[in-house]
């Protein structure tokens, strides 16, 4: 008998100024670097939020930013996300072991940087749900802060099995 293994999805949310979905061909949106060694501080790719809880992306824009990005990221897309090949971290040790196995300081007492290139060359994507900013402050750790949120990012449009249109977002209840 052949037995047929389901794949492992997961439905997340992805904000955008556009209201109908495309995916261009692999152009993903760049790495942020750091200002200073040049270094991939956030990959570049398709980023998605697990808002099911209070430590999603809408949330933490509600807190820190709410005017910028109400403006630039009025559509939400739910999106159904094959997880077959994406890193999810999902505890404070999956943290500390990927910082283990992915980090890299290039000098005694610096800052630790993600060798994203590997991770990229490893994995389709990564999730961090659910995120535990208390990680930003260990020494010497990857700086997670930069993540904001219980997070993810694809860089495999594979991974993508549904988008649906967007849906106008409503934050804050000013915005239009």
């Amino acid at each position: 008998m052949n037995e047929v293994r389901a794949a492992t999805v997961r439905v997340l949310n992805h904000y955008s100024h556009e209201r109908l979905f495309q995916w261009f061909d692999w152009k993903r949106p760049g790495d942020i670097l750091d200002e200073n060694t040049r270094r991939v501080k956030k990959p570049g790719g398709f980023w998605l939020s697990d808002d099911s809880g209070k430590d999603g992306w809408i949330s933490a824009c509600q807190r820190v930013y709410p005017e910028e990005y109400a403006v630039r990221y009025r559509y939400r897309h739910e999106c159904i996300v094959a997880l077959d090949g994406v890193l999810w971290l999902k505890t404070r040790y999956d943290m500390e072991r990927f910082n283990s196995n992915y980090g890299v300081v290039d000098k005694p007492g610096g800052s630790q940087f993600i060798d994203w290139n590997r991770v990229r060359a490893d994995y389709r994507g990564i999730l961090i749900i659910p995120f535990h900013r208390d990680l930003s402050h260990q020494e010497p750790s990857y700086h997670w802060y930069i993540f904001d949120c219980a997070s993810g990012c694809i860089w495999n449009s594979a991974c993508l099995l549904h988008v649906k249109p967007g849906v106008k977002t409503r934050f804050p209840e000013r915005v239009p």
